[in-house]
């Protein structure tokens, strides 16, 4: 995970190294933790709106395969 957002250890500037030190050591793990499941789950919900699953019947058409192979057969190696 890319945790520059709460930890940043290539800041140059003492001023915003001793800031972010001091937010970092303000911040319990629990609120560390809630920070990362609420990236994981916007990540999720991302993904989750835009994929489309569908799902049918093993079976599903197989009538209409058998009649269309009656009239018309396959023709290929056996």
């Amino acid at each position: 995970f890319d945790i520059s957002g709460i930890y940043d250890d290539t800041l140059i500037d003492p001023k915003e190294q001793e800031e972010m030190q001091s937010n970092f050591d303000s911040t319990s793990v629990d609120e560390i933790l809630r920070i990362y499941e609420n990236n994981i789950v916007e990540i999720k919900e991302k993904f989750k709106e835009s994929s489309e699953s569908s799902s049918i019947q093993g079976g599903e058409g197989v009538n209409n395969l058998l009649e269309r192979i009656k009239k018309t057969p396959e023709i290929g190696a056996p």
